[in-house]
């Protein structure tokens, strides 16, 4: 009976054994198996943490992307507002340049216009010139022929002049000769009146108080008639004269009172008198004078001395 429990022990201690095999076996196969599912969840996990990083990236991406595609989008927007602007500035160049052409023919043909009539003037103008330059010469030729006569009249006028220098001379001489002889006549009359004025002081001393008129303003009248100087005045024959200051003044008044006389002069004689006078060089330098010149010389010049 021992041998039998020994036995079944045995068998069971071998089944029990076997069991444990198995069980250890299972362990082992088990734990590999956990080693391998820990090892497929790291690298599950490792994939999830990569796919994720993947998937961040991915997603990065896509929104850069999208950026991107929204600024090109912007872009091809804005390039297409400038291509329609670009296409409107093109049309106003083209119609620009059509009126630009239309202009520039319009101008062309104004010039040519231009041209035609500025030819037609210088045409004109030099016909013009030509006939203002022979209006000139025929004007020259005729300045010229008055300026010789000129010349021989002044040539003349300067002979008449050299002449009457030479009878001024000679009645200068005249005229200093009287001028001695009334110095003369003038000590003469200033003796008598001062003999004559001491005897009239002593007749007014007795009948002073009958008198309207004071002494001295008698005596003064009495010298200034009684001393007037003599006076040259020329004859028509050369010769000269001498008269008191009281008759000359009244042939001066005499003269006066005809004061257009000169109007009736020659031109001759009236050239003659102003050359007497010694203004010969102002009637020289009125070039061709007609008598209404020569007339109002004579006024200017002799009149008015």
């Amino acid at each position: 009976m021992l041998e039998q429990e020994k036995n079944h022990l045995q068998e069971k201690f071998l089944s029990e054994c076997k069991k444990y095999d198995e069980a250890e076996q299972r362990y082992k196969s088990a734990e590999r198996d956990a080693k391998k599912a820990v090892e497929l969840a790291d690298a599950a996990r490792t994939e999830a943490i990569a796919y994720q990083k993947e998937k961040d990236k991915a997603q990065q991406l896509s929104i850069e992307k999208v950026a991107v595609i929204e600024r090109v989008q912007r872009q091809v927007d804005r390039l297409e507002q400038e291509k329609v602007n670009l296409l409107g500035e093109v049309q106003r160049m083209h119609n620009s340049e059509s009126d630009a052409w239309s202009k520039v023919t319009l101008l062309e043909s104004r010039v040519a216009e231009r041209e035609k009539e500025m030819d037609d003037l210088l045409s004109r103008s030099n016909e013009q010139r030509s006939s203002t330059v022979r209006v000139l010469e025929s004007l020259l030729a005729t300045e010229r022929a008055a300026r010789a006569e000129a010349n021989k009249r002044a040539e003349a006028l300067s002979l008449q002049l050299q002449s009457a220098q030479g009878k001024l001379d000679i009645l200068h001489q005249e005229l200093t000769s009287i001028r001695l002889v009334e110095t003369a006549l003038d000590s003469k009359l200033r003796t008598t009146t001062y003999g004559k004025r001491l005897r009239d002081n002593e007749v007014r001393l007795y009948s002073i108080q009958d008198m309207d008129i004071d002494p001295p303003e008698r005596s003064r009248k009495r010298t200034k008639s009684n001393t007037s100087p003599l006076k040259p005045v020329q004859t028509e024959d050369g010769g000269s004269v001498h008269m008191r200051e009281d008759s000359v003044t009244v042939s001066t008044d005499v003269k006066d009172d005809n004061p257009d006389g000169y109007k009736k002069f020659t031109i001759a004689k009236l050239k003659e008198e102003l050359t007497k006078h010694g203004f010969g060089t102002q009637l020289l330098e009125l070039k061709n004078p007609n008598k209404k010149d020569i007339l109002a010389l004579y006024k200017k010049h002799v009149l008015c001395e």
